[in-house]
């Protein structure tokens, strides 16, 4: 069934659809050789949205997350993105607040999410080494990794191809602070030099982090 995009797209699953193998989502399950998570390394392409979706599906509160990465910065990487609400899993009162700050474009070509990560830092740069290794345990293709200056205590890029749903290119920087680690995370169908564009903006809103 085709579905269409609006501009208020509901997240299917809270916190999770841009977990990625580098951050570990709450509630996951095991990944051999990646990392745990609720979801598919990831997911885009037209989402259910607030306007189509049951009168029973509920949305979480903004991420406190979404204090740092806010609708402009955001739209420093596409200008197209939109807040896209989480939906609440069942028995979550209307007070919860989602994890992860999540937008995506209308037609669903483009998602950025910045989350905590679950794992320690050090872990989360083993596992995606070992991703290099052996992508395909990922279902991605084309996985480097690489080491990022200037952006908290220490931090570094993983970039690949995800094979399936869609081909589609997926960054995640990952970095350590006082408060945490953190993961920020962009994919796009058909670009390029992600890396490029997420670091900047990792570095622009980590001061603004939660302390």
């Amino acid at each position: 069934m085709n579905l269409r995009c609006f501009r208020r797209v509901v997240v299917p699953v809270s916190g999770a659809l841009l977990c990625g193998i580098l951050a570990s989502c709450s509630g996951g399950s095991e990944v051999p050789a990646a990392a745990s998570t609720t979801a598919a390394p990831v997911a885009i392409g037209p989402s259910v949205s607030e306007d189509t979706a049951p009168p029973s599906v509920k949305t979480l509160q903004p991420s406190a997350l979404c204090g740092a990465l806010d609708l402009a910065a955001a739209q420093g990487v596409s200008a197209d993105l939109r807040f896209s609400p989480q939906a609440a899993p069942e028995g979550s009162d209307d007070s919860t607040a989602a994890e992860a700050c999540t937008y995506a474009t209308d037609d669903g070509t483009a998602v950025l999410s910045l989350a905590p990560t679950t794992r320690p830092y050090d872990t989360a740069l083993t596992l995606a080494h070992e991703v290099v290794q052996d992508p395909a345990l990922a279902g991605m293709t084309d996985v480097r990794v690489e080491p990022v200056t200037g952006l908290g205590q220490a931090a570094f890029s993983q970039t690949g191809i995800v094979v399936e749903p869609l081909q589609n290119n997926i960054t995640h920087v990952v970095w350590r602070t006082d408060s945490g680690s953190w993961v920020l995370t962009l994919a796009e169908i058909d670009q390029t030099d992600l890396a490029g564009r997420l670091v900047p903006l990792a570095q622009q809103i980590s001061p603004r982090l939660p302390r």
